[in-house]
């Protein structure tokens, strides 16, 4: 069984935290939109083992358009700065 967190950036600083898998009797989602301006990350939860994630897009997916996070994300989101550091590139 899968078990990952996927956190999602809102414009007011917010952060949401959804917890993925496969069991949906245990209030998990096996999938979760995410609009066009928000960061995204994931990890695996403590105990998971393996997860194998996906990202589709729509309309079609455009380089041009996709913004990898750094440091500044921390800058954005203070009150989050430690959840998210983990969620950023190594060396970033």
């Amino acid at each position: 069984e899968f078990r990952r967190v996927l956190f999602r950036s809102h414009a007011d600083g917010s952060l949401t935290r959804t917890i993925l898998g496969g069991e949906t009797t245990a209030g998990r989602l096996r999938q979760h939109v995410v609009p066009a301006g928000a960061w995204q990350g994931s990890r695996l939860l403590p105990g998971g083992a393996w997860a194998l994630m996906g990202t589709t897009t729509a309309p079609g997916f455009d380089f041009r358009d996709c913004e990898l996070a750094g440091p500044a994300l921390l800058d954005q989101h203070p009150r989050w700065a430690e959840t998210l550091r983990g969620l950023l590139p190594a060396g970033a």
